[in-house]
């Protein structure tokens, strides 16, 4: 680099200053002189072109009035005379020096009267058209028109002036006309002659555009400035006045002025070359320049001059300098004496001297302290200078691998220390720039986050003295003032054990983590109130499908408002106290429906974190389970209660209906009472019914199961419910649809009760859609019946629907919100689908119909039992029977109606009598032909096991059990139990006598 004195620079320095300083003086004066120049020849420009403006419209002001008095003095009655009319003309001298081109009588019709001087050729023409003629016929007003061609013999551009000629009465008689000639010497038409500076000109136009004076004659007339050519000419139009710049539609670079005229629409401008109005400022900038270059020279000498006297003492002082570092000697202390600041330079340059003379033996001393530190550091550490000679090998690195710092210093092989085959250490990288390379050596191998071009790694080594271990690397270079790498401090821990740790950290993290996130349990965690982590199962729970979903929500939003209050409690104990007893809580999932959950939280990191972990469960299940539970037990205490009712009041019935077959039985069916007994009897009949429905809640209820084909018990039931009714049936039934094992009885009063409900649903008539499909249900589903096959039978009707709050009661017992109702239907349907081991679910939108659903145990289909049919039964018999019961109503209307039929009756109260009466009588030789036992003796033997010691005395005795519990397990599985029929009470005498007479005529079964 070439060397450049100080006082050059500064010389430079200087001039340049004050070059800048002199140059934006002149600027700012140019700039100043040339925009006042502008603004006095615009406005000078501007003033001149009113002036002008002024005169004309003066001119024509003045050919005005003189046209006016001449036409003030016309008779009105020339016009009709030509001859009078020319020698007027002619007569107006004066008149006629304003108007160099001809005065001009028209008629008022537009036709040329006369003109002077004289044009015989035109006489007469019709100049009607002409728009002055027009507006000067329709105002009555002196009119000025545009400019035109004459049809005169000349055809020159000329202005046409009119004045009217009235009579006495005002009307209208004549047109005074005046021409004037543009190309002639007269005031319009010297405007063309007008000159501004050597090239500036003024031109005349109308608002229309059209030339009316030019210095180019050609142009007159003509419109050859188009909008958008000349800014200036077409702002001039729209009403501007006033100099500005433009360039002309001949590409003129002009400053031009405007003027309106007040007598007339048209504009005077003036058009003044730019380069003709600037010429001087454009030599007013030339002589400033010139007058610049000169005095920068003189400036720049003088610079020069004063800066070398300036700088000679800092001179001797830099070759002072410069000759000790050139020969190598020691420095030495410089003498200036000039007694300003480069002097004090020099004593502070001493100064100096002294300083880093102490700074050197304090270096050394820092140096041999850093050494010492190294050495003696409890890290392993070891130095490379820049040829990989090892230079420090500290204590620590010596226990670490075993070998003496003697023994390593100046050896290159530094992976001694380290592996058991050569390769390149940390250090060794860095001082070779092969860092790419060498990764593969190391479990990681990065840059040093803190030390520019370090480098960190990890991996495992085998030291000198056999053991392996896991460290931890650390390298850094050491620079010297140019940044070149003298050496590297390398330094190695020993991080087994931490790394043993990690791993046994991580896979318990890891067992955490699979903990929580497959646990069945749903965990959240939320801090400060908003959801931060959940697992997938609290996910699912709160109906996402993904947890990421929901991070960032606030936790309480999905929180039932009911439960909102407990919530907030939970939360302030868990960060108070740490932890919460379970509680259970109602949770909100995405889609608006509502889950039970037991809740626990507790807290997760410190207070002021504000972060909790609480843990749901989902209890639905559960709750359902309990509701199932509760109703059952409601159920089994109405059935104790109905089944001891219905066994009373069957006791009654079968007195009050045995006693109406009786009557109606001994009289003859065309007696007047005889009608009124069948009434009674229906009556009774109608009360069994309901004994019916109160003994599906009995104890013992079980159905009498066979297999059943259920499409046809389907059709059939719809089709008995249906018939009359104002309701259709819509039946979709599943193809190889399974059969059922069922009461048949029980499940036709399920289907009944179900359908006898849609038909009251529709008052107004509609649709009943009865469908059946199979369906086969896994264990644990949401139906909670067992896993196997079954028959899913769907109700749906189209009537009022049941409202939300009454949907859960509806297998109620004694529930209804009908007037009629006794609440024991659907109670009746939900027991005996329970009892086949089924599951009911029903559905309902108020206003939109209601779904009972049924699913009852199936199996593929057999051969289903067929309904034996009934013969006529036999009333009359032989015989002798014994009947047990302890009810004495009971006891004698039976007799009753076996004496009726001829049998030979005895009665007993408990089942201990009625084996010593069969015992007695077996050993007469005079044996009971059948047996009627009573099931229930409160108190005493009942039947069943009166029958059991029965068939011990008698194996083959014909044995009837009877009982109010129709639905008692032995009554539905009879021959179980050793019995050979059964009747249920209340009883009529056509049911107990067929029963007896199909047991005699049958005898015993073997």
């Amino acid at each position: 680099m070439s060397f450049v004195s100080l006082k050059t620079k500064m010389s430079v320095a200087v001039s340049v200053l004050m070059t800048a300083i002199l140059l934006s003086l002149a600027m700012v004066f140019l700039w100043y002189f040339e925009r006042q120049f502008k603004e006095t020849v615009s406005e000078q420009q501007f003033n001149m072109v009113s002036v002008l403006a002024g005169e004309i419209d003066k001119k024509i002001q003045s050919a005005q009035e003189a046209l006016l008095a001449v036409a003030g003095k016309a008779p009105p009655e020339m016009v009709l005379d030509s001859r009078k009319a020319q020698a007027f003309l002619d007569d107006r001298v004066g008149t006629r020096t304003f108007f160099d081109s001809g005065l001009i009588i028209f008629s008022p019709a537009g036709r040329l009267v006369v003109a002077s001087p004289a044009e015989p050729l035109l006489q007469g023409k019709d100049y009607a058209f002409r728009e002055y003629i027009k507006k000067t016929v329709a105002t009555g007003k002196p009119q000025i028109s545009a400019p035109f061609f004459s049809t005169q013999a000349h055809h020159h551009p000329i202005i046409m002036f009119t004045a009217p000629i009235f009579d006495a009465e005002g009307n209208l008689k004549g047109i005074l006309g005046g021409a004037l000639d543009l190309l002639k010497d007269n005031f319009l038409g010297k405007l063309s002659d007008v000159k501004i500076g050597e090239h500036g000109y003024l031109f005349l136009y109308s608002r229309d555009r059209t030339i009316i004076v030019h210095p180019d004659k050609t142009r007159i007339l003509r419109k050859d400035v188009p909008v958008g050519v000349n800014r200036l000419f077409d702002l001039a139009i729209n009403g501007f006045e006033g100099t500005g710049n433009t360039v002309n539609s001949r590409g003129l670079h002009a400053v031009s002025s405007f003027k309106h005229l007040k007598s007339a629409n048209w504009i005077l401008a003036a058009n003044f070359p730019q380069s003709e109005v600037y010429a001087p400022v454009k030599r007013a900038k030339l002589y400033l320049l010139v007058a610049l270059a000169v005095t920068l020279l003189l400036s720049y000498g003088i610079v020069w001059w004063v800066m070398g006297r300036l700088t000679a003492p800092l001179l001797r002082f830099t070759g002072h300098v410069r000759g000790f570092t050139a020969r190598g000697d020691e420095p030495k202390p410089v003498r200036i004496g000039s007694g300003d600041e480069i002097d004090t330079l020099g004593q502070a340059f001493n100064e100096m001297l002294a300083d880093m003379e102490r700074q050197n033996k304090e270096i050394q001393e820092q140096k041999d302290f850093t050494e010492k530190i190294l050495l003696n550091s409890a890290i392993p550490s070891f130095v490379l200078d820049a040829g990989h000679r090892v230079i420090i090998w500290n204590k620590a690195c010596e226990k670490l691998t075993g070998i003496k710092a003697e023994a390593m210093l100046g050896s290159r092989e530094t992976w001694k220390g380290f592996y058991q085959e050569a390769r390149p250490v940390l250090a060794d990288c860095i001082l070779d720039a092969n860092i790419q390379n060498r990764s593969f050596d190391y479990v990681t191998f990065k840059k040093s986050p803190l030390t520019p071009d370090g480098l960190q790694a990890e991996g495992w080594c085998e030291s000198a003295n056999g053991k392996r271990r896991f460290i931890f690397i650390d390298a850094v270079p050491v620079r010297d003032a140019k940044g070149k790498i003298v050496a590297v401090i390398q330094t190695v821990q020993d991080i087994t054990e931490r790394k043993q740790m990690e791993k046994a950290l991580k896979e318990s993290e890891e067992r955490y983590r699979m903990l929580v996130e497959h646990s069945p349990e749903a965990i959240f965690i939320h801090t400060m109130g908003r959801l931060t982590f959940m697992n997938a199962a609290a996910a699912k729970l709160l109906g996402a499908e993904r947890p990421e979903d929901l991070y960032g929500r606030q936790a309480l939003d999905f929180v039932h408002p009911e439960c909102r209050e407990l919530a907030r409690a939970r939360i302030e104990n868990a960060w108070a106290l740490g932890s919460n007893p379970l509680i259970e809580e109602l949770l909100v999932r995405i889609d608006g429906s509502i889950v039970p959950v037991e809740m626990i939280s507790v807290n997760f990191n410190s207070r002021s974190e504000g972060s909790v972990l609480s843990i749901a469960r989902d209890i639905s299940d559960r709750k359902r389970m309990q509701e199932e539970l509760l109703k059952a037990q409601k159920l089994e205490s109405l059935g104790i209660l109905a089944g001891g009712i219905a066994h009373d009041f069957n006791n009654i019935l079968t007195g009050i209906l045995g006693n109406l077959s009786l009557a109606n039985a001994r009289l003859d069916p065309s007696h007047a009472v005889s009608r009124y007994l069948v009434d009674c009897e229906k009556a009774a009949v109608r009360a069994s019914k309901l004994t019916q429905q109160l003994l599906t809640f009995a104890r013992g209820g079980e159905p009498v199961k066979k297999l059943i084909d259920a499409a046809q018990i389907i059709s059939e039931t719809a089709s008995f419910v249906l018939r009359g009714s104002n309701v259709k049936a819509s039946i979709d039934l599943s193809d190889n649809l399974w059969c059922i094992e069922a009461d048949s009885g029980q499940i036709n009063q399920a289907l009944h009760n179900v359908l006898i409900n849609a038909v009251q649903a529709m008052p107004g008539g509609g649709e009943v859609a009865i469908s059946a499909r199979n369906e086969t249900f896994e264990a644990d589903n949401a139906c909670l019946v067992s896993a196997g096959d079954y028959l899913r039978i769907a109700i749906e009707d189209q009537g009022c629907g049941i409202p939300a709050e009454y949907l859960g009661k509806i297998f109620d017992p004694y529930f209804t919100t009908k007037e009629e109702g006794t609440g024991l239907g659907l109670a009746s349907v939900y027991s005996i689908i329970k009892r086949h081991g089924g599951a009911v679910e029903a559905y309902s939108t108020a206003g939109a119909g209601s779904s009972v659903v049924l699913y009852l145990p199936a199996a593929p289909c057999g051969n289903p039992e067929a309904e034996t049919g009934a013969t006529a039964p036999d009333l009359t018999g032989n015989g002798r029977i014994l009947i047990m019961d302890d009810e004495d109503l009971i006891r004698e209307i039976a007799t009753e109606i076996l004496q009726f039929a001829g049998y030979q009756v005895e009665c007993c109260k408990n089942g201990s009598e009625a084996v010593e009466l069969y015992r007695t009588a077996m050993q007469q030789g005079v044996p009971f032909t059948v047996v009627i036992l009573d099931l229930t003796i409160p108190g005493a033997m009942g039947g069943k096991e009166a029958a059991g010691i029965l068939l011990g005395i008698n194996p083959n005795a014909l044995l009837i059990v009877s009982s109010g519990y129709s639905n008692d397990p032995v009554v539905a599985d009879y021959r179980r139990y050793g019995f050979s029929g059964s009747v249920s009470k209340p009883f009529d005498v056509n049911g107990l006598l067929t029963e007896i007479g199909r047991l005699v005529r049958q005898g015993p079964q073997s």
